[in-house]
C-alpha cells in the first residue's frame, strides 16, 4: 500500500509501473492511496509464477475561483494486472540471484480528464538477490538492482 500527498497538480508514482499524470486544471493538491496485492505460485524450486493487482482512490482539490470555496473531486479505479515469471539461480556463496520478468495485461492511464486502457504495453524487468547471512535474531535480506 502507498500513500502519496503531491501538494501540487502532478501525481508521479511507480511500482512496478510508472505513471505522470497532469491536468490543465489549477489543483492546489491531489493525494492518492494505491493498493497492491502480489500473488506468488511456485511452479518448480526455482520458478515461481506471480500476479500483481492494483487499484486507487485519487483526491484532487482545488479553490473555486467564482465562489472562492475549497472542492475536491475523488475517484475509485481498478488500476492494472501484472502477470510475471519469478526465476531463482543456484546459490553463489551466501547469494541467491533472481530474476523477475512481468507484463501488464491491463493498465489504466490518466491524462487531461481523459482514461485510456492498455494491454501488453508495460513491462517490468528486475535483478535482485538475497543474502543468506543468517544470525538467530535475524532474517534473510533482500537486495535489489
Amino acid at each position: 500500500m502507498s500513500l502519496l500527498s503531491s501538494g501540487n497538480p502532478n501525481v508521479c508514482t511507480s511500482t512496478p509501473n510508472l505513471v505522470i499524470n497532469g491536468d490543465p486544471v489549477v489543483w492546489d493538491d491531489t493525494k492518492q492511496l494505491t493498493l497492491t496485492q502480489t500473488l506468488m505460485y511456485a511452479l518448480t524450486s526455482k520458478l515461481d509464477v506471480l500476479t500483481s493487482f492494483s487499484g486507487s482512490y485519487k483526491r484532487s482539490e482545488y479553490m473555486d475561483y467564482f465562489t472562492l470555496e475549497p472542492k475536491s473531486e475523488s475517484k475509485t479505479q481498478f488500476d492494472s494486472v501484472w502477470l510475471g515469471l519469478n526465476y531463482r539461480g543456484d546459490r553463489i556463496g551466501e547469494l541467491v540471484p533472481m530474476l523477475t520478468l512481468q507484463a501488464a495485461l491491463y493498465q489504466r492511464e490518466n491524462a487531461l480528464r481523459q482514461s485510456k486502457n492498455f494491454s501488453f504495453k508495460s513491462y517490468s524487468i528486475k535483478g535482485s538477490c538475497i543474502y543468506l547471512y543468517r544470525h538467530k535474531d535475524r532474517q534473510p535480506m533482500s537486495i535489489n538492482f
